[in-house]
């Protein structure tokens, strides 16, 4: 009786735990295979737990995180390190439930934890209680996620490793201190100090989650001023190469006159010049005809840009276009997307010998593929993340491509492979 009832308290901590932390992070494919080896984890943990070290405190806590972080990874596509710190709130939260629960117990019957421990009877109200209190403790942490999700002021990807070891330290500290006053204080006295310890830790582990969550929006926030900056130059250097474009243009115009005038004396006069004069014309005209025609103007503009930034430094850009539509796409994010990846492919082709940039657009079934692939001498590479090596640009153009493609639900992936960095965007198209 008393297995099973340790295996409901199990079963309900930890699939409130699992659901919490599914917040941040998708379940894993293949669930119908991993939730039966949770199902069993949780079953040999309940069994250790009643018959072998219910009354070694160590011990126990061990069967708390073990087990725990051990779900967590089976059933979640958890990043390297960031979820532990919310595996040690879980955690704090089940080991903290039961220690409240068991003071809720023994105060009012003047006995020690010892005592309880050695009671058959009292096991079961202090089953019901935790679960009362884990509901509870899980229904505050709710609210506080639900209130910054709801602002969308809270991603987990801005928690650094060390907020994430000083939580983890802290939560095993607080293990080891109850531990500690069980064997320091075994009879009645040590109520009291577990409830004042209990109460501070409970306070102390959500006020610090909060002021992390706090220090994650403020980074984030940085990390968008950053991010919107960057844009805005992108964008400006965009609308800058087209008014340039523009105003060398009045100037032929308003030169064209005379030219014309010019030419038609050569011709009367029979003058062997006019055919140079002539081809010097149209040369000059070709110069404002762009190398590169769309629908969407400001792929075109984006794309000529390019195409003559690259023509300056002595780099070739290999078109591959089809006629896809790109309307839905705005125009903010177009300039990020493409103004980034190909400032990117021609800043890395300008350090090394061979100057090609390949780049094509195509239509695959209801996705839209963008292909980039240029050589690179050098690249900055912290974890998962390319950094851009740019002065000024903080390595987060290419972080401002992924949230620009967020929007569309777009993917960016990207590989390196002998010399060659190869970036694919995926978009799907809209019905």
């Amino acid at each position: 009786m008393l297995t099973i009832l340790e295996l409901i308290t199990s079963v309900l901590n930890y699939v409130l735990g699992i659901a919490f932390i599914s917040n941040f992070y998708p379940f894993r494919n293949k669930l119908q295979v991993r939730i039966p080896i949770c199902a069993a984890i949780l079953i040999a943990r309940s069994v250790l737990n009643v018959n072998v070290v219910y009354h070694l405190y160590y011990l126990k806590a061990i069967l708390y995180v073990i087990p725990f972080i051990l779900c967590t990874v089976i059933l979640l596509k958890c990043d390297k390190f960031r979820f532990l710190l919310l595996d040690a709130l879980c955690i704090a939260i089940l080991y903290l439930a039961e220690i409240i629960s068991g003071l809720i117990i023994i105060i009012p019957r003047h006995i020690s934890m010892f005592e309880m421990a050695e009671s058959d009877e009292l096991r079961t109200p202090l089953f019901f209680t935790c679960m009362f209190i884990v509901v509870e403790l899980y229904g505050i942490l709710g609210v506080i996620v639900k209130y910054k999700k709801n602002r969308k002021s809270y991603d987990n990807q801005y928690i650094t490793p060390y907020e994430v070891i000083l939580f983890a330290v802290l939560v095993a500290l607080e293990m080891l201190t109850i531990c500690g006053l069980a064997r320091v204080f075994p009879n009645e006295q040590l109520n009291t100090f577990l409830v004042i310890f209990s109460v501070g830790f409970c306070i102390l582990d959500f006020g610090l989650y909060y002021l992390f969550i706090r220090l994650s929006d403020a980074r984030r926030i940085e990390q968008e001023n950053q991010l919107m900056k960057q844009q805005s130059e992108m964008q400006l250097q965009a609308y800058q190469g087209l008014s340039e474009q523009y105003n060398e243009s009045l100037r032929i115009v308003h030169d064209m006159r005379k030219h014309i005038r010019s030419l038609d004396t050569l011709i009367e006069n029979g003058s062997d010049r006019a055919a140079d004069y002539q081809q010097t014309l149209y040369d000059e005209l070709n110069r404002f005809y762009p190398s590169f025609q769309n629908d969407n103007q400001m792929l075109a503009v984006i794309v000529n840009n390019e195409i003559d930034k690259a023509k300056r430094l002595g780099i070739e850009i290999r078109l591959n276009i089809e006629k896809v539509s790109l309307d839905f796409i705005s125009p903010i994010d177009m300039t990020t997307i493409f103004s980034n990846l190909l400032d990117n492919a021609v800043e890395a082709c300008a350090e090394v010998d061979d100057k090609v940039i390949k780049f094509s657009i195509v239509q695959q079934m209801n996705f839209i593929t963008i292909n980039i692939r240029n050589p690179f001498s050098r690249i900055d590479q912290q974890g998962d993340t390319l950094r851009s090596t740019k002065e000024g640009h903080f390595g987060i153009g290419l972080e401002n491509v992924r949230k620009a493609l967020e929007r569309y639900d777009g993917r960016l992936n990207i590989k390196t492979l002998d010399g060659i960095f190869a970036v694919t965007v995926i978009i799907p198209i809209p019905e």
